[in-house]
């Protein structure tokens, strides 16, 4: 009988605990960062739901990763800062450990998403990852990429990549550590070239984008993924 009324004390003891949270729910996430190429947009802030996880996040700039929640579908919104109606709303269920770059590219009235299931990125010993984004919504052309060391005349090393439109993705490109001219080439044979330098051991995201100083014909931004 002792032995009874000790497990029947045990069980009601543990029932206790559980409802007061005893045993912790795990909640399983995925991961966003979100880069604003909203040329009309100066300042950008992204709300989960109603929590504000980005604010203030310049044009031509890359937020710092949030977490959503996997557990149910969640609804994330774009905005101007400050505004109440979002620019875009993505309504999605995520997966568990899903890291997600989304890219806001073009203008507010037309604004484009383009969203990259991102893996974890390591360049050989002694070498780098370089991808492009052409994200400049003022073009309608479709280009050709070179990546030719500085010095070097660009069509005399092999092409990088053709037919790059707006929102196309080149994947990542192992090159050695150095400077570079990074030189987009039009169907009329117009090039736009610009000089980077790239470090041993980067991970790197160059995005074409509409100018910040209207005088300039486009901006390339450099990322650096391995933070």
């Amino acid at each position: 009988m002792r032995t009874l009324k000790f497990l029947f004390v045990f069980f009601i003891l543990a029932i206790h605990l559980g409802c007061d949270g005893g045993d912790p729910v795990t909640t399983d996430y995925a991961t966003i960062r979100i880069y604003n190429g909203l040329s009309d947009v100066p300042l950008l802030s992204a709300k989960n739901g109603s929590t504000e996880v980005v604010a203030n996040l310049n044009y031509e700039a890359r937020s710092a990763p949030f977490q959503v929640k996997t557990t149910s579908r969640q609804t994330v919104g774009i905005y101007r800062q400050g505004g109440v109606s979002p620019i875009i709303q993505k309504q999605q269920t995520f997966s568990k450990d899903e890291n997600l770059f989304w890219l806001l590219l073009g203008r507010a009235e037309t604004a484009e998403l383009l969203s990259i299931n991102e893996t974890t990125q390591t360049p050989p010993t002694g070498k780098a990852l370089v991808r492009f984004v052409l994200g400049a919504k003022s073009t309608t052309l479709q280009y050709s990429l070179f990546l030719a060391p500085e010095g070097a005349d660009f069509e005399s090393v092999l092409i990088w990549a053709g037919n790059v439109g707006f929102k196309t993705l080149v994947p990542y490109k192992t090159v050695d550590p150095g400077k570079y001219n990074l030189v987009i080439l039009n169907p009329s044979r117009n090039f736009t070239s610009k000089t980077i330098t790239i470090g041993a051991g980067d991970v790197r995201t160059l995005i074409l984008a509409d100018p910040i100083n209207n005088n300039d014909e486009f901006d390339l931004v450099n990322l650096k993924d391995n933070l």
